[in-house]
């Protein structure tokens, strides 16, 4: 008969007895079983390493078979249930935790865990990757997630011909306001000096009166 121990009877309880091999072990090597008693109680945990077990063996390790209501399966285990003693009958296989029995539920008298490497079965419900991806669909995925780019139009290029004689323009537009603004000097300096000879002209004449 294999090993077998009821939680947390099979896990240290203090770093004194801490091994880690043996951890590991415990865990990468035993499904966990939960069970109720005739009465319905909640009876411990048990963890059952690699083996068979019949239904004398389930009750002498502590579990109650008809009443199993969840198992914590390792990845690297799967567990065979059977409907009736000595692997036989209707059987059922889980390969990671479950609380849901099927049709077994309250009806297994028997059962095996094995190492899934050994048998070289995988758990149906894990999803195969994808070993070929459709270059359309990539394309579709792609076109979908990058958004088009709007481009703004760029300003009309000025001809340098253009500019050149626009500042022509200004430079003979500033060449006139000058001239002009020079006029406008020379105007008012000849008003102020006429202004001045004819009020000199007039004292000579009241001076020669007298």
């Amino acid at each position: 008969m294999s090993r077998s121990c009821k939680l947390p009877d099979c896990y240290p309880t203090s770093f004194n007895s801490f091994n880690l091999n043996d951890t590991f072990q415990n865990v990468n090597t035993e499904a966990i079983f939960y069970s109720f008693d005739s009465d319905d109680n909640e009876m411990d945990p048990v963890s059952l390493p690699i083996d068979s077990y019949d239904t004398n063996l389930l009750n002498a390790v502590g579990i109650n078979s008809t009443g199993i209501y969840r198992i914590d399966i390792p990845s690297n285990l799967k567990v065979t249930l059977y409907s009736d003693d000595n692997f036989k009958g209707n059987s059922q296989v889980f390969y990671s935790n479950t609380t849901n029995l099927g049709n077994l539920k309250s009806n297994v008298y028997s059962l095996i865990i094995e190492n899934r490497a050994d048998s070289n079965e995988s758990d149906p419900n894990e999803s195969e990757p994808a070993d070929i991806i459709n270059s359309n669909v990539v394309s579709n995925v792609v076109s979908k997630v990058v958004q088009p780019i709007v481009t703004k139009p760029l300003p009309p290029i000025i001809n340098n011909s253009t500019t050149m004689e626009t500042q022509r323009q200004l430079e003979v537009t500033n060449s006139v306001i000058t001239n002009q603004m020079k006029s406008e000097r020379w105007i008012n300096g000849i008003s102020n000096t006429t202004i001045i000879i004819i009020i000199l002209i007039l004292l000579l004449i009241i001076i020669l009166k007298k």
